[in-house]
């Protein structure tokens, strides 16, 4: 009787947002986000792919073979604290641990750009990606940002180390230049 095949872990590489082999995973993950929740998610931070590098960010993608796969990034949302973002797998690639070790390589990256703690906001109707938090030591938060008054956010944060960890988490969101606007909430 033949042996089961062993599931070869992806290898993740430091990449920006704005690379050719991002651009399809990213468009997929915005498809199935309207898939999930029926409206196109705003993308209130402007974010671009400055954000997610050095010297106050980072952006990886992860590689099955000769497939890029997943992806994800972190940015500074403030002296002490990252923000994770962008984060994908490729339901094709699911299932099989990319997304933990994805999540393990972004960690790395924040701890070495010096955050001692990471947050991050996902949704309901994502159930898979609040699972793969909650195993991964990530718990609850008050909602902030964009979707803070959205009944279809969850956040979440993990301290990466003792010490200062920004107990306080604001809008990471940036108002239109002269504006005090706070944003519209969002469907989402």
């Amino acid at each position: 009787m033949a042996s089961p095949a062993r599931l070869t872990p992806p290898l993740v590489h430091d990449d920006r947002l704005d690379s050719r082999v991002v651009e399809p995973l990213v468009r997929a993950l915005y498809t199935e986000l309207v898939e999930r929740y029926g409206v196109p998610d705003a993308d209130p931070d402007g974010l671009i792919a400055d954000d997610l590098a050095p010297p106050t960010g980072a952006f990886v993608v992860a590689w099955l073979g000769e497939r890029a796969v997943a992806c994800g990034g972190v940015r500074r949302h403030d002296a002490n604290v990252g923000e994770l973002k962008r984060m994908y797998v490729a339901p094709s690639s699911r299932g099989q641990g990319v997304s933990r070790v994805l999540l393990t390589k972004l960690e790395e990256r924040a701890d070495a750009l010096g955050f001692g703690r990471l947050i991050l906001e996902t949704g309901v109707r994502q159930p898979e990606a609040m699972r793969l938090y909650e195993t991964s030591g990530y718990e609850p938060i008050e909602a902030y940002g964009f979707y803070r008054t959205s009944p279809l956010s969850r956040c979440y944060a993990k301290a990466l180390r003792p010490g200062p960890t920004g107990a306080t988490v604001s809008s990471g969101r940036r108002a239109p230049e002269g504006s005090s606007d706070r944003g519209t909430p969002s469907p989402r």
